[in-house]
């Protein structure tokens, strides 16, 4: 995403503003595109609206809404009105490399940084749940019984975490200031995380075993046939 988002400000460079026009609070500004397609320039026109106040823009590419970054036409509207710090509505949590992410069965990529012990206690805990819930559904009132103790534990777990964060945020209150400017919280934006090799680990992809397989079997053939 980081290189994507990078991807459409170089992409800013190639849009122009060409009219502006006043509606109300807000600014419908026409920001032409250019493309070059067998050697020839070719333009396409975009509008945004963009209001001035809150720095908020509305592009009709609908990339934002789509996709979750920003376009270039915005990107340009915000470079004609010497907009320099991004609004934060425009700051996804979810595209953050410190997000944590819910478990799954579905293992990924993403679950190369996670630890096997979280995994393990994750699938024997939904393995514990499904024995008790296919024991216990034969009629109505077992399950209701069985989803109220579920309730209640998750109650209490909710109840532990906040008592847990309370007492970690004031400790960090006591011993780390808070960082503001004018009032308002700096947060720590980082970049991407930096990866040791580029492509894909060897022996990590979906099929590695398999062509594995296929390439002893082949070359046993060739054996067999030669001989």
């Amino acid at each position: 995403m980081f290189r994507n988002l990078q991807l459409e400000v170089r992409k800013k460079t190639d849009c122009v503003v060409r009219s502006i026009e006043q509606n109300g609070d807000t600014i419908s500004i026409t920001v032409d595109e250019q493309k070059v397609f067998w050697r020839k320039p070719v333009y396409h026109t975009f509008r945004v609206d963009f209001d001035p106040l809150s720095r908020k823009g509305q592009c009709e590419c609908n990339k934002f809404e789509s996709v979750g970054i920003l376009c270039c036409h915005t990107l340009a509207v915000w470079s004609y009105y010497r907009v320099d710090i991004v609004p934060s509505c425009y700051v996804l949590p979810h595209w953050s490399k410190n997000l944590i992410r819910k478990h799954t069965y579905i293992k990924s990529s993403h679950d190369v940084a996670r630890s096997d012990e979280s995994n393990n206690l994750f699938r024997h805990l939904c393995s514990e749940f499904y024995n008790v819930a296919q024991e216990f559904v034969a009629c109505d009132e077992e399950a209701a019984i069985l989803r109220a103790a579920i309730w209640d534990a998750k109650s209490k777990l909710i109840d532990y975490r906040a008592s847990i964060r309370r007492t970690t945020v004031a400790a960090s209150q006591n011993t780390v200031p808070t960082q503001s400017t004018g009032g308002a919280i700096v947060h720590d934006i980082q970049g991407p995380s930096r990866v040791k090799t580029k492509g894909r680990p060897r022996g990590k992809r979906l099929g590695a075993e398999l062509d594995k397989s296929i390439k002893k079997s082949m070359q046993k053939r060739n054996k067999r046939s030669h001989l």
